[in-house]
């Protein structure tokens, strides 16, 4: 390929040529440690997902249940933990690939951080605090934190293509392409996401719940897994 040094870059990053891919087979690959690093950055909190947000905020995001503690995990749980699959980079080095199941403090186990301290505790205060009740409401608000919770692994899900340093060309134009499909698709799920959030919110400020529909299974006992989502 012929390209000049102030063209757009082939790889379609918007960057140009000069400033994107030119010589990328001779940058040093990424190391572990670098993906590592990137790995714990996309972890960090995005803000409230309240749509208030972030007028009344008591300050960042904390960890969020996508499933309730009471009546949920706590029913669950054995000596307040858990057993969570758990699959960082290092385990995956380490399981060429697989994850493994880890113990989990109730108070760390599905969560995410999606809302302040103050708007959690007063928006999912009827789920949290009280027996869950197959009602509308109840289950407008199970499933609003398992939708904000898919919402901020998409938006945390993308900005690796970089990650073909080091790599011949070839290489380089199989990855990219392969990060295109994976960020088209991440795309429409947003799109998609934050359709059906700006339902719930109007909604939630609404404080009127009547066009939740919802399906509710009562199990004769506790059930050994569960899981959020949408």
């Amino acid at each position: 390929m012929r390209i000049g040094r102030n063209a757009p870059c082939w790889c379609g990053s918007g960057l140009k040529f000069k400033r994107c891919h030119l010589r990328r087979e001779h940058e040093p690959p990424v190391g572990h440690q670098e993906l590592v690093d990137r790995i714990r950055a996309a972890e960090v909190g995005l803000g409230c997902f309240h749509p208030e947000a972030p007028e009344n905020c008591s300050g960042e995001a904390i960890q969020s249940h996508s499933i309730t503690r009471s009546g949920g995990l706590s029913e669950i749980a054995e000596e307040g933990h858990v057993m969570s699959l758990y699959a960082d980079y290092g385990v995956f080095l380490r399981t060429q690939g697989d994850v493994e199941p880890r113990r989990v403090s109730v108070r760390k186990a599905s969560s995410f951080p999606g809302f302040c301290a103050q708007h959690d505790s007063s928006t999912f205060a009827p789920v949290e605090q009280m027996p869950y009740s197959p009602c509308e409401r109840h289950a407008f608000l199970t499933s609003y934190r398992a939708l904000c919770r898919e919402l901020f692994v998409r938006m945390r899900a993308g900005g690796w293509r970089d990650l073909d340093r080091g790599m011949p060309l070839a290489a380089q134009v199989d990855f990219q392409r392969a990060v295109s499909a994976k960020e088209a698709e991440r795309h429409l799920a947003l799109r998609s996401l934050y359709l059906l959030k700006s339902d719930y919110d109007s909604a939630l400020r609404a404080n009127d719940f009547r066009r939740m529909s919802f399906y509710s299974i009562e199990l004769a006992s506790s059930p050994d897994v569960l899981l959020a989502g949408r």
